[in-house]
């Protein structure tokens, strides 16, 4: 990942002492972003080939985060693609606990993860797809798209489909998936 978190002058890892490289990190990625071969307009278009892997509510937790781009093998491939969906905290704090005083100040150290997003945008320019918002449509909305369905038993319904079935309402299953294993 050479130079992807350079700043002029600034070496690696430079954004977080420095709130310019921070910027000048951010530019970078949502140049690269705009350059995107698989972006028109605003959308993103994957090919119908290769590994996409859709993280949702990550929302600053690392863990999960570096697990989702360990999983999605992005070095693997370039038909390899990751899109990252809520990965920033919108309210979300952290407490500090690192003494009595400072225990209960809550911080928002969400930036850490988008300049790691950044980061990764920059190596992987056309795997790497952030979306920021979580959209919330209404009900008939939501079940007019085909949906995607990871299931923990093979089965063509999961949990969602049971809490629609208590509204008397279904959905359209377009694929169904078992969950990633580790290799």
């Amino acid at each position: 990942m050479s130079g992807a978190n350079d700043s002029a002058g600034a070496g690696p890892g430079a954004w977080r002492h420095d709130a310019a490289a921070f910027a000048a990190l951010l530019d970078r990625a949502a140049a690269a972003l705009r350059a995107s071969p698989v972006r028109v307009a605003s959308a993103v278009r994957l090919p119908a080939r290769g590994r996409l892997l859709v993280t949702g509510d990550v929302h600053d937790n690392t863990l999960h985060f570096e697990a989702a781009v360990r999983a999605a093998r992005l070095g693997a491939s370039p038909d390899h693609h990751l899109v990252l969906q809520e990965f920033l905290h919108g309210e979300g704090v952290q407490r500090l606990g690192f003494s009595d005083f400072y225990a209960d100040a809550p911080v928002d150290m969400s930036h850490r993860l988008l300049a790691r997003v950044a980061e990764l945008v920059l190596e992987y320019p056309a795997q790497v797809h952030p979306i920021l918002a979580n959209p919330e449509p209404d009900l008939d909305a939501y079940l007019a798209y085909p949906h995607l369905l990871v299931s923990n038993t093979g089965g063509p319904r999961g949990a969602v489909d049971w809490a629609l079935d208590g509204l008397g309402r279904s959905r359209r299953a377009a694929y169904v998936l078992s969950p990633i294993s580790k290799e």
